[in-house]
């Protein structure tokens, strides 16, 4: 890829909170709701590049979540945990090996355990 003048490179933008729900605004053109669902304080990092057609992100959240999500219109989520076990997309547990995804513009839950990384 070669840039104009007028272009620069994809920055990487790193946020970190303390707050479940301070965490849930955070990531670029979604809409989520966290429930924390395990005592203790909260941290969660998310470490995001968007571009206008594509969004790359790895979150880390300290604590067990509930979390109702929705990706933007006409974009697809494909979401790969480093470790699957207690996790589950709309009710259904994740094995090892599996990739979640969902289309944008509809609303889905995940529940995910403490320590978890995606």
């Amino acid at each position: 890829m070669t840039l104009t003048p007028t272009q620069s490179a994809p920055k990487k933008c790193i946020q970190e909170a303390f707050d479940a729900d301070e965490h849930a605004q955070n990531l670029t053109h979604w809409q989520q709701q966290y429930d924390q669902l395990t005592p203790g304080r909260f941290y969660g990092r998310l470490d995001e590049i968007a571009l206008p057609a594509i969004q790359v992100f790895k979150e880390h959240t300290a604590q067990a979540l509930r979390q109702y999500c929705r990706a933007w219109e006409n974009s697809l989520w494909l979401g790969i945990p480093t470790r699957p076990a207690g996790s589950r997309i709309n009710g259904q547990p994740l094995d090892a090996q599996q990739v979640m995804c969902r289309p944008g513009g509809r609303d889905f839950e995940l529940v995910t355990p403490e320590a978890f990384d995606i």
